[in-house]
């Protein structure tokens, strides 16, 4: 009963992106909507800024050190991160971060080629995603699932899991045709799964199925201005005689 009350009171608020350098970037918000009397959650309050505040920060220090294949500064950041969430409170509170960490130790366990360890992190935050199964989080799962399955030769699996990804991402590629930087996030999302849905393909000798995907890759991230290499590798694709027919 609390909840439509909690969103009606913020959305009457104002709320200005975080830039740096000029330019508008993703950040973490908390938003604290209390009943009762506001003395009387001061300290949780605080508690729980502060448990985001930390909680974030080893997250992007985790982050940073998979990018640069810092196995053992990631791996003691995200046990810096698993230690705050033990003692943050009730499981259901803090779900986001939880499905968070489960993705970026997933990672991990990829980057070092511990597929099962990867498998059971990815479907940990799958899992976490239960009661809303057309959330992003979720389409990020199954994309990571996918993924690893790919890696790990498990290709019925992986194109299982790449399918229901796509799915949810064109749902919210749709519902963001007026929002073109949102919409090109979906549109690389969408690009990323069907171009390894054609090395699926190609894999598995079915070359104008892996020509299908290709097609939709090129209409998705060929406008772009990134120099994309799956663009240079589905025209490659494109090109060989097997893969041309319509």
């Amino acid at each position: 009963m609390l909840v439509p009350a909690a969103i009606a009171a913020v959305d009457n608020w104002k709320y200005t992106p975080f830039v740096l350098n000029g330019q508008p970037v993703s950040a973490v918000t908390v938003v604290v909507v209390r009943f009762g009397t506001p003395a009387n959650h001061d300290a949780e309050d605080r508690a729980e800024v502060g448990f985001q505040d930390q909680f974030w920060a080893a997250m992007d220090r985790a982050q940073a050190a998979l990018d640069a294949s810092k196995v053992s500064e990631a791996e003691q950041a995200l046990q810096d991160a698993h230690n705050l969430l033990s003692s943050g409170g009730p499981a259901p509170l803090h779900n986001s971060e939880r499905w968070q960490w489960a993705m970026s130790m997933g990672g991990l366990d990829r980057q070092q080629k511990r597929f099962d360890d990867a498998e059971q992190q990815y479907t940990v935050a799958l899992g976490l995603q239960k009661d809303n199964r057309d959330s992003l989080e979720a389409a990020a799962s199954l994309s990571a699932i996918g993924a690893l399955y790919y890696e790990s030769g498990k290709f019925e699996l992986a194109r299982d899991s790449l399918k229901k990804a796509v799915l949810i991402y064109q749902k919210s590629h749709k519902a963001a045709a007026k929002m073109p930087r949102v919409q090109d996030a979906y549109s690389r999302a969408i690009a990323d799964d069907l171009w390894m849905l054609s090395k699926i393909a190609v894999s598995e000798h079915q070359p104008e199925e892996a020509g299908r995907q290709c097609r939709v890759v090129l209409d998705l991230r060929k406008s772009s201005a990134e120099n994309d290499p799956k663009v240079t590798e589905c025209e490659r694709l494109l090109s060989a005689p097997s893969t041309t027919a319509p």
